[in-house]
Order: structure tokens, then sequence, then C-alpha cells
């Protein structure tokens, strides 16, 4: 108790101190300090702003780097951008995290039956701002879903957890996706 004390005393003298020699600065040659002290403002507002605007960049190249340069697939674009997918007049994202149970299956899937697809699908990597995703979307990050947007607004959707033989389902269900209003036909009984 007595080493705090005897610690914060000596912390107040050196602000102390501080302010007293700063001050004599300020008095003495106001130009000259006031020039050094927005130099510092400036520095520091620099350094602040270049982190903050350079984290994105770095997240996005990240992902580059490790998720999208293993997508050898043509049919599926990869995209950190959802503004601007949201513009387009129709589109299908897929969300999901590397670390879903299914990643590798769906990829593989895709590739082998891309043929089979009539369009591109958007792949979105759930790495970053799981929880902001999951809640905004409401997906299950531990999911892979497909999501059907025109114009900006979400249409249809399915899990690739939700398909009983996914490799029998994935590519008609994702030819499926824009047909959000259609309405099932019944077989006409005779």
């Amino acid at each position: 108790m007595a080493g705090l004390s005897k610690w914060f005393t000596s912390w107040k003298q050196d602000i102390a101190q501080t302010h007293q020699t700063l001050s004599f600065q300020a008095r003495e040659n106001p130009k000259k300090f006031y020039t050094i002290l927005i130099l510092i403002i400036v520095l520091f507002t620099t350094l602040f702003s270049t982190t903050l605007l350079s984290r994105k960049h770095i997240r996005n190249q990240q992902i580059e780097t490790l998720i999208f340069q293993n997508i050898s697939n043509k049919i599926v674009t990869p995209t950190t951008d959802l503004a601007a997918l949201k513009k387009e007049p129709a589109v299908t994202v897929m969300f999901a995290s590397p670390a879903a149970k299914n990643y590798s299956e769906v990829f593989q899937l895709l590739s082998r039956k891309e043929k089979e697809l009539n369009r591109t699908i958007f792949f979105y990597p759930i790495v970053y701002n799981k929880d902001k995703i999951s809640q905004e979307y409401q997906i299950d990050s531990k999911e892979i879903t497909f999501i059907f947007f025109e114009k900006g607004k979400e249409k249809n959707r399915f899990t690739f957890e939700s398909l009983e033989t996914p490799s029998n389902e994935l590519m008609p269900e994702l030819n499926r996706l824009p047909m959000w209003n259609k309405k099932t036909l019944e077989p006409k009984a005779n």
C-alpha cells in the first residue's frame, strides 16, 4: 500500500513538472511550441486514420490470399463486398465459413457439376464479423447458406445441410432459387 502511494505521489509530481515545463515553453517561444504541438496532433491523426483505413484492406488481402486463392471454380465468384451485390438486379450468394463442416464438399460438388448450373454464384466467406453477418442475414455461420437476392431484397434461400442427398439435390436447388415467386404445380388427377 505504501509503495502504491509513493508511486502515485511520484507520478503526480512528474505530471506537475511536465505541465510547468510545457507552460514555460509556451510562454518563452509560443510559435515553436504551437508548431510542434500542431505537428504532433497531425501525426497522431494521420496514424490513427491510416490504421482505420488500412484494416479493411488488410482483411480483404488476408481473405484473398487464404481463401479465394483456393477456389478454382468457374461458376463461383469470390466477393467481400455485399453492398455492391445488393445493387445487382438478381444475384445468388453463398455464405460459408471456411470452418463449416461441409465446406470442402460444397466446392467439390460445384466443381464437378458446374455445367448443370445456369448462372454464377457469389461466395461471401464468413470470416470476420460473424455475429453481425449472422444476425443481418439470419444465418448460422456453421452452415452453408445460399440466398437469392432480387434488387437487394432476399427472395429465397436454402442451406446445404438441409439437402437429403446433396450430390443429387444441390444443382437443382440452386437453379430453382430464382424461381421464388413460382407456384408448385400439382399433378393432375385423372
